[in-house]
């Protein structure tokens, strides 16, 4: 007798053994559809993904730059052994001399000196108080700004 299947005889010295292999099947018209829905939507993860992934490495280069940028700080504090710290200072205005110095208050160093600007010569004026009060007049060929008069109150004034 012969197997309908492969056209071999059966004559009982044959072993037939089961088992499973991953082989070609044809696709229903259903499966396909049902594949091209599942390619579309992981044609969006991957799309999403990768924006994720660009912004994920952004934030990264990013971080890099920041711990760069801190780590070129400490090196060169640690080169130079020094580092910049917020100090209480104070101008010094020495009118006879003309000059202003900016002091370091807690080691009394002098870290700035310029010459005065016109308007730092004029000195303060003080009320009967003793408070001090800024003076009418300011820098050269400047005249002094009234109080609430307008312009024709400043062109009456003027001869």
């Amino acid at each position: 007798m012969t197997n309908k299947s492969n056209g071999y005889p059966e004559d009982g010295t044959v072993k037939v053994e089961k088992f499973v292999r991953n082989l070609r099947v044809k696709l229903t018209a259903l499966e396909v559809a049902e594949r091209a829905d599942r390619a579309a939507h992981l044609v969006e993860d991957i799309a999403a993904k990768e924006l994720t992934m660009k912004a994920a490495a952004k934030h990264a280069k990013a971080r890099i730059e920041e711990v760069a940028a801190e780590l070129r700080r400490t090196s060169t504090e640690v080169r130079d052994h020094a580092t910049y710290r917020d100090i209480e200072c104070e101008r010094q205005y020495h009118y006879r001399m003309r000059l202003v110095c900016e002091v370091r208050k807690d080691t009394g160093e002098v870290v700035d000196e310029r010459p005065m600007t016109e308007r730092e010569c004029q000195l303060e004026l003080k009320d009967i108080k003793g408070e001090a009060k800024p003076a009418l007049q300011t820098a050269k060929g400047d005249k002094p700004k009234g109080r609430g008069k307008g312009k024709r109150a400043e062109a009456e004034a003027t001869p």
